[in-house]
C-alpha cells in the first residue's frame, strides 16, 4: 500500500483500522476523513454487529518465563469499584499466555497488572508493552459538565429577556414556604418565573444525603400526587401555571437507618477529602510548611512576569478565604405538572420536575482575583511605601530559584509487527494529542500576605464581577435560588415498591453513582466496557406528614437524576448491548439481584456527560466513538442475595436474552 501523507494517524484512525482488519476488510483508506470513500468499509464500521470495544493487543512472554498463577499475581490500577481489569484506553488491555510453553492457554489482563507482575518476576521480554504500561494514565473520576456554567448562562439569557415568563409574587405565602433564599426580596426582576417557562438545567452531579433539602414545598395544582389516573388520563389537556390556583404541600426527607449511617460516612469522607485537597494545594504551591495554609485559608502565588529561572526575591503568597462547603439545605420547592410526565410503571408515575434550591448548592461563590491583586497592592503600599523604600531587607534577598519540576510526555503505542494489520506495522499513534510541557517549581521562601477579600454571591458582587455580568454595581444579578430539572417518581396508594427502592439507593455503594475514565472488563465478558455510573444520582425520598384528618392520598416522592429514555435493544449496536449487560453484572458483583430485568429498566441518554449538552451524542469526544450512556432503574424489587443463588442464575439468563448476546466467553477470563 502507498505510504499515507499529510497529518499522522490519530488513535481513532488506529481503532478504525483495527476494526476493519478484524472484520477482514481490505481497504486503502488511512483516516476517518477517507472512510466515506470506501462504501464497504463504511458499511462494516457502522454496522450494529461490529464490535469496536475489544482487546486488540497481545503481551508476548519470555519462552522461559514463569507461569502466572493466583499465588504470584498482583493487582493493577483500579477505580473505586475494585474491578481488577481496568485500562485507561482500549490499548491497555492484553491477551497473554499464562504459561509461555502452553500457547493455547490465553488469559485477559491489563497493562498495569502485567507490568507489576513482569517487574517483580524480572521478565523484560515485552519491552514496548512495558513502556506503554508504564505511561498509562491513572484512574480518574469524571464529573458531569458543571451545572453552574449552564445556570449562569441561563441567568444571562433571562436578564436579556430571551426566555422565561415572570409571575407575580404573592404576599399571602405561608412563612414556612417563603423564607431564606425564597423570600420575595431575594428575587430581582424579571424573577420569579413561572414553572417550566424555560428548560431548567438537568441536575447530574452527586449531592451527599446530608446536604439534600430536609423539607420540600411541593407545588401540585393538578393533583398529580394522588396518582389517581394513568398517564393517558392527563393527555390532551392544557396545564397553564399562570391561570391555575397553586396547591402546596409540605414534605419531609425520609432517611433510612442505613442512610443515616451513610450520612456519617459521607461527613467523614468529606473531611478527609478536604484534608487531601489542602495537602495537594500545599504540594502544588511547593510549600513545605503546612502551618502557612490553615484549613480555612487558600492561597495563590503571585510571581512577577519579569522573573526568570534563577535567584529571585521571594514571591508573594496571597492568602484568602477558602471555599466553604455547601450547607445542608433546609427547604426547597418542587413543581409538578401532568404535562411533564415522562414515564409510567405498573405502580408508579415519573415526571420531569423543577426543583428550586439555594443557588449556593450548585453554583460556587465567586472569588475575584482582581480584588485580591488590589488588596495585595494596598498592603504593599502601606508596608513598603510607594517607592519600595520601606521594604524589609529580608524580602529583597534573592535566594529563590526555579527548577524544572516535571516533563509531561504523551503516550504512544507501536503496533506489533508479528500481528498483520492493514497499515504500516511500525507506525506510531499518539494516544492523546498535545505538546511537551516543562513545569518549573519555585524553591525558596515566600512572602505571605493575608487579604481581606471574601467570596461573593448574588448579594454583594464587586465592580469587577458586576461588569462581567453586565449589571450595575449594587444591583442583584440573579436570585439566591436556582431551578434545576430532576425526575420525580410517585407511587400509587397501597404500593410499597417506592419505599424499598429508596432504601436500595441509600445502601448502594458509592461507586454505583460515579463515572470514571477508561474501561473495565466485567465477567463474564472479555470485551472492555466504559466505567460509567450504574444507577441515577439519588436526590432524596420525601413523604407527607401523617394527618389523620386528611382523606386524600398523597404519594411519597423520590427524586432522581434524569437519565434519558428506555432502550430499544434492536436499535443498539453490540458495544452498547455489552455495556447494558455489564451494568447488571456490576450490580450482581456487589450482591444485588435486580429482579426486573427488562429493557424498560435500562435508560439511554446522549453522552458523554462531561461535555456540554449540545456536544453530546456526536461520538466526536470519545476514543471509541460512543454516543450514549446507560443506567439501570426500578429497584423496587431489588434485594441482596448470594452470587450463587437461583435469583442470580435466572437473571444471568434473562440478561443474555434481553441484550441478545451470543458471545459471552469465559474461557479467557480469570481473576489473575
Amino acid at each position: 500500500m502507498a505510504q499515507s501523507t499529510g497529518k499522522p494517524p490519530t488513535i481513532k484512525d488506529l481503532l478504525l483500522f483495527s476494526v476493519l482488519n478484524g472484520a477482514g476488510c481490505e481497504t486503502s483508506i488511512r483516516s476517518f476523513q477517507e472512510l466515506e470513500n470506501d462504501p464497504k468499509a463504511l458499511e462494516i464500521y457502522q454496522s450494529k454487529k461490529t464490535i469496536r470495544r475489544r482487546i486488540y493487543r497481545f503481551w508476548h512472554r519470555d519462552p522461559k518465563g514463569e507461569a502466572i498463577i493466583l499465588e504470584n499475581s498482583y493487582f493493577g490500577k483500579m477505580t473505586s469499584n475494585q474491578l481488577q481489569f481496568w485500562g485507561a484506553t482500549l490499548w491497555d488491555f492484553y491477551y497473554t499466555h499464562r504459561i509461555p510453553s502452553v500457547p493455547c492457554l490465553l488469559t485477559v489482563s491489563t497493562g498495569s497488572k502485567l507490568l507489576k507482575w513482569m517487574t517483580n518476576q524480572g521478565e523484560t521480554h515485552a519491552v514496548d508493552e512495558m513502556t506503554s504500561a508504564a505511561n498509562e494514565e491513572d484512574p480518574l473520576e469524571i464529573l458531569p459538565f458543571p451545572i453552574s456554567e449552564v445556570i449562569e448562562a441561563q441567568e444571562m439569557n433571562i436578564r436579556l429577556g430571551i426566555y422565561g415568563i415572570s409571575k407575580p409574587i404573592y404576599g399571602n405565602q405561608r412563612s414556612d414556604e417563603a423564607k431564606g433564599v425564597f423570600c420575595p426580596e431575594s428575587y430581582p426582576a424579571p424573577w420569579p418565573l413561572l414553572p417550566f417557562s424555560y428548560e431548567a438545567a438537568p441536575l447530574e452531579h452527586p449531592i451527599p444525603l446530608y446536604q439534600l433539602p430536609s423539607t420540600l414545598v411541593v407545588h401540585d395544582p393538578w393533583d398529580l400526587l394522588s396518582v389517581s389516573k394513568r398517564a393517558y388520563g392527563y393527555s390532551n389537556k392544557e396545564y397553564d401555571w399562570a391561570s391555575s390556583e397553586d396547591r402546596t404541600y409540605l414534605y419531609h426527607q425520609d432517611v433510612s437507618k442505613k442512610g443515616e449511617k451513610r450520612n456519617e460516612e459521607e461527613h467523614k469522607t468529606k473531611q478527609e477529602e478536604k484534608t487531601r485537597r489542602r495537602l495537594k494545594r500545599l504540594e502544588d504551591l511547593h510549600i513545605d510548611d503546612p502551618d502557612i495554609l490553615s484549613d480555612n485559608l487558600d492561597a495563590i502565588l503571585l510571581v512577577p512576569s519579569s522573573v526568570k529561572p534563577g535567584p529571585s526575591e521571594p514571591p508573594i503568597l496571597a492568602l484568602y478565604e477558602a471555599a466553604p462547603d455547601p450547607k445542608p439545605v433546609e427547604i426547597a420547592h418542587l413543581y409538578l405538572s401532568p404535562a411533564e410526565l415522562i414515564g409510567e410503571g405498573n405502580h408508579s408515575l415519573v415526571a420531569n420536575a423543577e426543583l428550586e434550591i439555594p443557588r449556593s448548592l450548585v453554583v460556587p461563590d465567586i472569588l475575584c482575583y482582581e480584588c485580591i491583586l488590589e488588596d495585595v497592592h494596598q498592603t504593599l503600599l502601606a508596608s513598603d511605601g510607594a517607592d519600595g523604600s520601606m521594604k524589609d531587607e529580608k524580602w529583597k534577598a534573592k535566594s529563590g530559584v526555579g527548577r524544572p519540576a516535571e516533563v509531561i510526555q504523551f503516550k504512544k503505542i507501536q503496533l506489533d509487527s508479528e500481528n498483520p494489520t492493514p497499515i504500516q506495522p511500525t507506525a506510531s499513534y499518539v494516544l492523546r494529542s498535545g505538546n511537551h510541557e516543562t513545569k518549573y517549581k519555585y524553591v525558596g521562601p515566600f512572602r505571605p500576605i493575608k487579604t481581606n477579600v471574601k467570596r461573593q454571591n448574588g448579594e454583594n458582587y464587586c465592580s469587577h464581577i458586576s461588569q462581567r455580568l453586565h449589571v450595575d454595581e449594587g444591583t442583584r444579578a440573579h436570585p439566591l435560588s436556582a431551578k434545576v430539572s430532576v425526575a420525580a417518581k410517585l407511587s400509587m396508594q397501597g404500593d410499597y415498591h417506592l419505599s424499598n427502592e429508596s432504601n436500595m439507593y441509600q445502601t448502594f455503594p458509592r461507586h454505583f453513582f460515579e463515572h470514571w475514565n477508561g474501561y473495565n472488563v466485567v465477567a463474564p465478558f472479555e470485551t472492555p466496557t466504559p466505567v460509567g455510573a450504574v444507577v441515577p444520582q439519588y436526590y432524596g425520598y420525601y413523604t407527607p406528614p401523617k394527618d389523620a384528618s386528611r382523606k386524600q392520598y398523597l404519594s411519597p416522592i423520590m427524586l432522581l437524576e434524569k437519565c434519558g429514555s428506555q432502550v430499544v435493544v434492536d436499535d443498539l449496536n453490540m458495544d452498547d448491548r455489552n455495556e447494558c449487560a455489564s451494568l447488571f453484572y456490576r450490580l450482581h458483583r456487589e450482591g444485588y439481584g435486580h429482579q426486573s430485568v427488562f429493557p424498560r429498566n435500562v435508560l439511554c441518554q446522549e453522552g458523554p456527560l462531561d461535555i456540554p449538552m449540545y456536544q453530546r451524542g456526536t461520538g466526536d469526544f470519545t476514543e471509541d466513538g460512543r454516543k450514549h450512556a446507560f443506567r439501570l432503574i426500578d429497584f423496587g424489587r431489588t434485594q441482596k442475595c448470594h452470587n450463587d443463588s437461583s435469583i442470580m442464575s435466572d437473571e444471568r439468563e434473562n440478561i443474555e436474552e434481553m441484550t441478545k448476546h451470543t458471545h459471552c466467553n469465559t474461557h479467557y477470563f480469570d481473576s489473575l
